[in-house]
């Protein structure tokens, strides 16, 4: 709509609401994500960052393996990602699992896993049929992808 071609995308706009030719700053992107929290109501110490802490928590609660988080990322350090998905890793670890009563988790688990599979009460039974379930998702995901990638070399 803005009809940008090349440049930037995210842009500053002044008053009159024309787009500048230049980025924008940190600083105000850092002030842009700030105002949006508290306009969404949401306290504490808030910065540009929270996006990307964010959305590695968000896929680490999903499932996504450590390679996933950091090709998503773009990071290089294995204990960066740790770092910030700590609380989501030890929320499904084995320690967890042992002090609610479920049975816990393989020790290789991919990322289309259900990660709540650590509940309280889920018998050995429940948690074969879930993990099957998920091979299956599995399977079908592949198919779907090669499918797609097919496509998309005959385009």
């Amino acid at each position: 709509m803005a009809g940008i071609a090349d440049g930037p995308l995210f842009r500053p706009v002044n008053k009159a609401g024309r787009a500048a030719d230049t980025r924008l700053t940190v600083r105000s992107v850092r002030s842009i994500v700030k105002r949006c929290a508290e306009n969404a109501g949401t306290g504490g110490r808030v910065s540009g960052h929270s996006l990307r802490i964010g959305a590695a928590q968000s896929l680490r609660a999903a499932g996504a393996t450590m390679v996933d988080l950091m090709a998503a990322g773009r990071w290089k350090r294995v204990d960066t990602v740790a770092h910030y998905t700590r609380e989501q890793d030890a929320a499904s670890g084995a320690v967890a699992c042992l002090r609610y009563g479920a049975v816990p988790l393989p020790l290789r688990r991919r990322a289309t896993m259900p990660a709540l599979l650590c509940e309280p009460g889920v018998t050995r039974r429940e948690w074969k049929r879930r993990r099957k379930d998920a091979k299956r998702a599995r399977k079908a995901d592949r198919r779907a992808w090669k499918k797609a990638q097919k496509a998309l070399a005959r385009a």
